[in-house]
């Protein structure tokens, strides 16, 4: 399999591709309050996500991160069984869109969820359930939304302390954007398996414009079922080791 590669930086850091990124929602929370439109509900407990430079507690300490939102069960030690940050409405009416955030989740045993609604908030569907970090941010985490059209969308970070003493769930620089109209992402797309792989190699080709001439059939990769990113990450271990090792020449 071939694939050429033409690279060229970005002007204004908003493109990935020769399209333009849209984006659609952008939140940093370097504000230390919870953002215009977005809602903090923490139910039985004493209280809910915070926002701060330093969230830590006796028994968790958090990496500086700049400003972030946290939910922190070790310091509430209360009922953070159902603690939730949400987005405002935007609109994910094009496909390709791309959820992109920070997060910190200390163990297995803190609940912490990126949920979805896309019927104004009524009901949510979980994206997907992250992994505990042990205690490290992981930068730049990436869940496609290309599978959830709506006019009316929202994101929530769910944390729930599994009616134990946890530790919690922390987040920043959330980003949601819709690639530009001849972005990797979108461009000859013919199933969700094509789509998300070329998704996949765009998070790794930020500011930067790659036209492949020839699109990469999925036929090779139909037997995943669903497909998220994870799944994608997986097809760099069996079976476009050369499109990548190509891609790659090109960095």
């Amino acid at each position: 399999m071939l694939i050429s590669c033409c690279l060229a930086p970005s002007a204004n850091g908003q493109s990935l591709g020769n399209g333009t990124k849209t984006i659609l929602l952008s939140e940093d929370f370097e504000g230390g309050v919870l953002p215009t439109g977005w809602s903090n509900d923490f139910g039985a407990a004493t209280y809910g996500w915070l926002f701060g430079t330093d969230l830590s507690s006796a028994f968790w300490n958090i990496p500086p991160h700049t400003t972030y939102a946290c939910a922190n069960d070790d310091s509430c030690n209360c009922d953070m069984i159902n603690v939730n940050l949400t987005t405002p409405s935007f609109n994910n009416s094009v496909a390709g869109a791309v959820l992109e955030f920070d997060y910190l989740s200390y163990s297995s045993s803190d609940v912490s969820e990126v949920q979805i609604s896309i019927d104004g908030g009524i009901n949510y569907t979980t994206l997907e359930t992250l992994t505990g970090s042990g205690g490290a941010w992981i930068d730049d985490y990436t869940i496609d939304l290309s599978s959830y059209l709506s006019s009316d969308v929202r994101i929530r970070f769910h944390y729930s302390d599994a009616g134990g003493w946890a530790w919690g769930f922390c987040i920043d620089n959330v980003e949601i954007s819709s690639p530009g109209g001849d972005d990797l992402a979108v461009t000859g797309i013919r199933s969700i398996a094509e789509r998300v792989f070329h998704l996949s190699i765009n998070s790794r080709l930020k500011e930067m414009s790659v036209q492949p001439d020839l699109l990469i059939e999925p036929h090779a990769i139909s037997g995943f079922g669903y497909f998220n990113l994870k799944h994608a990450e997986k097809l760099f271990e069996i079976g476009y080791k050369n499109a990548i090792k190509i891609l790659g020449e090109c960095l």
